[in-house]
């Protein structure tokens, strides 16, 4: 019976741990699916229709006058931004505190929301998530078929371990997509794809090493 090198040991307990690894986090992830479907569901049932709001908020900010005389805000200074559906207006002002400290004094309001806005906003934000759960579960039953294979292999560089790299990457792609869309880590997903496959490029130019090596031997 040939002994396993040494190397190859290690890629054997690194696919056990990795094994291991990706059942626990399937198992939290079809938690998560499960509480994401339920508040898509949920979000749809609020009745809310009539519901109208129009959140406002007010803040003093006392500071120290900074020592090169430069003023935080000239004046006053208002702001607008839309937060998905949602515009979001900031109002600054400066003043003096009762404390003689310089002072801003800070108001912002959010125009009038509907109850339709909330569920449009809440089902949107929990179909994004739900469908990126589904995604992350996929991909990780293609991982752990990775790392099962690497479990058992003899060589990194076998047909079966390169195929289910591959499978592994391409099951990465819409998870990618998906961050992409909702705005999240979707850039880092991206280049952790490229990089997986730039790698499967490399085991394949290594097994056609070891092929040449065998037949020469």
């Amino acid at each position: 019976m040939t002994q396993k090198n040494a190397n190859v040991k290690n890629i054997n307990t690194i696919g056990l741990i990795m094994r291991i690894a990706l059942i626990i986090a399937r198992i939290f992830v079809g938690i998560a699916f499960v509480l994401t479907l339920l508040g898509c569901i949920l979000s749809l049932w609020m009745p809310v229709e009539s519901v109208r709001i129009r959140p406002s908020i007010h803040m003093d900010v006392e500071y120290d006058e900074p020592k090169d005389g430069e003023k935080l805000v000239e004046g006053s200074k208002d702001a607008k931004w839309d937060i998905d559906e949602f515009s979001v207006k900031w109002y600054l002002k400066e003043k003096k505190a009762e404390s003689g400290k310089e002072a801003l004094s800070i108001d912002g309001e959010v125009e009038e929301i509907t109850g339709s806005q909330i569920k449009g906003f809440l089902f949107k934000k929990c179909l994004i998530a739900t469908l990126f759960c589904a995604a992350m579960f996929v991909a990780l039953i293609f991982g752990s078929k990775l790392a099962k294979a690497l479990e058992k292999c003899d060589t990194p560089f076998a047909d079966d371990v390169i195929k289910k790299l591959v499978n592994f990457g391409k099951a990465l792609i819409p998870l990618g997509v998906l961050s992409l869309l909702s705005g999240t880590t979707g850039i880092a997903i991206a280049f952790a794809v490229l990089i997986l496959f730039l790698f499967v490029n490399l085991f394949k130019y290594g097994a056609e090493l070891q092929k040449e090596a065998d037949e020469t031997v």
